[in-house]
């Protein structure tokens, strides 16, 4: 088995690398991402990574909550299952409390990355997203009838609905008058299958979204102007519960 390795970019950043993975060289999105330098010096960014061992409500700055009878559980293997009431248009999510809140700006580079895993109760029933998402985390991320992202949030995220079958991304300004810029079908989606989402925001100029390690598009309008926290929500399209499965992430941003 190919093993994790250290390796300079071509800027002369050292990343990490995982031959055959898609996690390493300089066309990825952590080839430029300070990881190593960071844990020699940890004022050059923040990181947080979790991959939900021991997971209880407020567990690492995370918090839950959603609609009646929703649940977030980490099992044995440190898998952390977040599942929908089995009520149609009901949600459930683990978000980042008040205190975990990341604010894009000029010369500080954000990078994100979840596996995720996203199980329908029925065919393409699922409304889903992954990714950063403003606060409050008390309202619905997602709306009804398969409409998608809420207006009345900053985010970066990707997302799937009801009646569809691929994944889309978008992100939005600021909370209440927001502007978006969403790119439709990136990525085909199968239930019950594991996905690596993730983005690089490049100082606040640049965003590039990632599935499995290979780029699928890019955005370069409508940033964020409020803080976010990582968001992973679940929103049941029929009279079942749906479940989201998030085996780990990982958030870095310069200081």
């Amino acid at each position: 088995m190919a093993q994790t390795q250290a390796k300079y970019g071509s800027d002369g950043t050292l990343s990490y690398i995982k031959p055959g993975l898609g996690l390493g060289g300089v066309n990825n999105m952590w080839a430029d991402c300070p990881l190593l330098e960071w844990q020699h010096d940890p004022t050059i960014g923040i990181h947080w990574f979790d991959d939900f061992e021991g997971y209880v409500t407020t567990h690492n700055g995370l918090t839950e909550g959603g609609d009646a009878t929703g649940s977030a559980v980490a099992g044995a293997d440190t898998v952390l299952t977040i599942t929908s009431h089995s009520h149609d248009e009901d949600e459930y999510w683990v978000a980042g409390s008040t205190a975990s809140k990341f604010t894009l700006a000029a010369g500080r580079s954000l990078w994100f990355e979840a596996l995720v895993k996203v199980t329908q109760a029925a065919a393409t029933s699922a409304n889903a997203c992954v990714g950063l998402v403003s606060l409050p985390q008390t309202a619905h991320t997602m709306q009804d009838a398969n409409a998608g992202m809420v207006v009345d949030s900053s985010h970066i995220v990707f997302y799937k609905i009801d009646t569809g079958t691929v994944w889309n991304v978008a992100n939005s300004t600021d909370v209440g008058a927001g502007t978006t810029t969403a790119l439709t079908s990136v990525a085909t989606f199968t239930s019950g299958t594991w996905y690596r989402l993730g983005f690089k925001v490049t100082s606040n100029t640049l965003i590039t979204w990632y599935i499995n390690g290979v780029a699928v598009g890019s955005s370069t309008t409508n940033f964020p102007t409020t803080a976010m926290s990582p968001k992973f929500n679940i929103h049941a399209g029929t009279a079942a519960a749906d479940v989201m499965d998030v085996d780990w992430f990982r958030l870095f941003q310069l200081r």
